[in-house]
């Protein structure tokens, strides 16, 4: 079914669940903490979720 969609239709695809990747690991982040001090408190715990998303392979199952 993905691959009857338009080359540009499957890129938003890809780049939708990229970001919702994203998204989960912020709510897991926030789930576990609570409450934060300040602003800062929490950019600086995004900021250290992103490092350890970065970390994780990154694969797409699109064959060409």
């Amino acid at each position: 079914m993905y691959f009857k969609h338009p080359e540009d239709a499957r890129k938003a695809i890809c780049t939708t669940n990229a970001v919702e990747a994203v998204h989960r690991q912020f709510r897991k982040l926030t789930k576990i903490k609570g409450g934060f001090a300040n602003e800062n408190s929490l950019l600086k715990l995004f900021y250290a979720g992103i490092l350890n998303a970065s970390e994780k392979p990154w694969t797409t199952s699109e064959a060409h």
